[in-house]
């Protein structure tokens, strides 16, 4: 006897209004892009932050720096899921060339290099299959070069 009630993600408009007192407006074009209309989800974690953490562990990805990374799983879990929304803009950019689709890189140009779509696409699918994976006990150190390896081969070695 319950009744299911959905609740959908603001528009842009409704979104500002609803965080703009505990988000400062430097930082919310990018926490509106990334929670996609989600208050809550804006709210709950520190999107800047994270960003900023994802984008040093690519980078020591991509100059070949061997180091344990990942304190954890759910670190490790933050990681890929912002790796996914990483890969879904580098094939948004492919498709379209127009950074206003992107949801996460729209200042970061120097991510942007050579891959094909379906190079983009299979590292996508790889990636979904190691966070598959992640209940199992992994090496982290094998994990980051594994990882390691797939991003500089989309990316380019920086």
């Amino acid at each position: 006897r319950c009744i299911a009630i959905r609740f959908y993600p603001l528009s842009n408009e409704s979104f500002r209004k609803a965080v703009s007192s505990a988000i400062g407006q430097e930082h919310m074009d990018s926490i509106s892009s990334l929670s996609m209309g989600r208050p809550g989800l804006a709210l709950a974690g520190d999107f800047v932050k994270d960003m900023e953490w994802f984008k040093d562990l690519l980078r020591s990805m991509l100059q070949g720096e061997s180091k344990e990374a990942w304190a954890d799983k759910e670190a490790l879990k933050t990681w890929l899921d912002m790796s996914f929304i990483f890969l879904r803009d580098m094939v948004i950019f492919k498709i379209t060339g127009n950074e206003s689709d992107m949801l996460y890189q729209k200042e970061n140009g120097t991510f942007r290099k050579k891959a094909d779509i379906n190079e983009i696409l299979d590292t996508y699918k790889s990636l979904q299959k190691l966070r598959g994976l992640l209940d199992f006990n992994l090496n982290k150190s094998i994990t980051w070069n594994y990882v390691s390896n797939m991003m500089r081969v989309v990316i380019g070695n920086g």
